[in-house]
């Protein structure tokens, strides 16, 4: 088995305007940077606003409340471990599982607020 340790950071770009054709996904990203700067009660529709550089109200059109946009983020992280996990996991079938933990771990350790929000309950991705 493989000592190689991964550990993965996600990096989010705090925009100062918004010019993307794809708000909800702007929105999102906004939310990671905000919960990466200030934790979960940090994180509100406005603040997630500000840091995807639209107006106030620009997030009601995609999330009817603060806890669909969680469960957005939330959902982004699943699929950001998700990808880190097959992208690592992708030599021999003897170390996918080493690979994987060490990648789970990694993504836990580098991005410890996203974790918690992933695992926390408060939201599920499903609904």
């Amino acid at each position: 088995m493989g000592k190689n340790l991964y550990i993965v950071k996600i990096m989010t770009v705090e925009r100062t305007s918004y010019h993307h054709g794809d708000l909800q996904a702007a929105l999102v990203e906004g939310g990671l940077t905000v919960l990466e700067r200030g934790g979960l009660a940090a994180l509100s529709l406005r603040a997630v606003a500000r840091a995807a550089g639209v107006s106030h109200a620009a997030p009601y059109h995609h999330f009817a409340d603060r806890t669909a946009l969680l469960a957005a983020i939330a959902t982004r992280g699943f699929d950001l471990l998700h990808g880190e996990i097959t992208a690592r996991a992708a030599g021999s079938s003897a170390d996918h599982l080493q690979i994987a933990a060490v990648t789970y771990v990694g993504f836990a350790v580098e991005n410890p607020e996203l974790f918690r929000l992933m695992f926390s309950g408060t939201v599920s991705p499903h609904e």
